[in-house]
């Protein structure tokens, strides 16, 4: 996983990742493949870390 951040770690969040920027898939003979359709459609997109701040 590749990505930027504003604020990896807080004195409360010791995660560096969040749900939103996961998928899942394989890694073969130098290619990726994902298991979900959507996932590979939003292959391009940042995905950045979602927190606690960001629902309000």
């Amino acid at each position: 996983m590749v990505t930027t951040y504003d604020r990896a770690f807080s004195p409360t969040d010791h995660d560096a990742i969040s749900a939103n920027m996961l998928w899942l898939g394989t890694w073969r003979n130098q290619e990726r493949a994902y298991f979900y359709k959507e996932d590979e459609r939003r292959a391009s997109i940042i995905r950045r870390k979602q927190t606690a701040d960001a629902s309000k």
